[in-house]
């Protein structure tokens, strides 16, 4: 996905055995990028999974796949960064998610304790944008507070597949 300040582009995923951790906490409590997604101030695009078995676990304060945490606060330091060929979010202070499309696969995804499983990042929205969901095994796992599947502002559309969610009460759309 996307490294500071820099969205993930669209990404598709039709096999194999992946297994993304975004740094921190597993590194030592810091860290606000996704698994498969954007960076710490970064967004999602478009990502979509066909089949394959996924293994993702955000950051702090990012998501399993999706968005990461907005530019604010004691993460952000307020570093300015220079990557010529980055993707740049053109909100760095309001992160999405993104579309992410489901259609086949199975798939773990954990947001820490500030991002979502499938979903925005900490402070972040999915303002207008879908997360859909035909087809595929889902196991998210979302920290009290968190959803496992959603984002402020967008919309989850469910119409296969076969999903675990953490507890009741973690779908979160507009």
């Amino acid at each position: 996905g996307g490294g500071p300040i820099e969205n993930s582009g669209e990404m598709t995923f039709n096999g194999g055995k992946i297994v993304a951790y975004a740094y921190g906490p597993y590194e030592g409590n810091y860290g606000a990028g996704t698994g498969i997604g954007g960076g710490h101030a970064g967004g999602g695009t478009v990502i979509t999974f066909n089949g394959g078995k996924i293994d993702a676990k955000g950051g702090l304060h990012g998501a399993g796949v999706g968005g990461g945490c907005t530019y604010v606060g004691g993460m952000s330091n307020n570093t300015t960064y220079a990557f010529p060929d980055a993707i740049l979010c053109r909100t760095p202070s309001s992160t999405i998610a993104g579309d992410i499309n489901i259609n086949g696969g199975f798939l773990e995804a954990e947001g820490f304790e500030h991002g979502n499983a499938f979903g925005q990042g900490c402070g972040g929205t999915n303002t207008g944008k879908t997360i859909t969901i035909t087809g595929g095994t889902l196991l998210p796992v979302s920290k009290s507070g968190w959803y496992d599947i959603g984002g402020t502002g967008g919309d989850v559309v469910v119409t296969g597949g076969s999903i675990r969610l953490s507890a009741e009460g973690k779908f979160q759309c507009a």
